[in-house]
């Protein structure tokens, strides 16, 4: 069995949970258009925040497919294993624009 798969695996879990919750919180907030455009106006440092959230997750996004390019190519386990890091960064980064999202929103539970 491989640890680092399930270990892996498991972050995924755990991070996907609070993904989809605040998911769903963040779309309920879009629904109301005039209070969302408002408030992400109104708050621009927080948005902007967002932003630069939006492109670290682009940045784990390219390092999970360049390590994974290379690990298939060298077949060394160090390039799949800093993909696979890559890709719970990339997820715990989107659980961060989500949450910060539905903040700057202000939905209720």
């Amino acid at each position: 069995m491989d640890v680092f798969m399930v270990l892996r695996e498991t972050a995924f879990i755990i991070l996907s949970i609070p993904t989809l919750f605040y998911g769903v919180r963040t779309i309920r907030g879009l629904m109301r258009v005039d209070v969302a455009s408002g408030r992400i106006f109104l708050r621009i440092k927080g948005f902007m925040t967002i932003l630069r959230l939006i492109l670290c997750l682009s940045l784990f996004g390219l390092g999970v497919g360049v390590f994974l390019y290379f690990w298939s190519i060298t077949g060394m386990d160090v390039f799949r294993i800093a993909g696979g890091c890559s890709a719970i960064a990339t997820l715990a980064s989107l659980l961060a624009i989500l949450y910060r999202f539905s903040k700057l929103l202000g939905v209720e539970g």
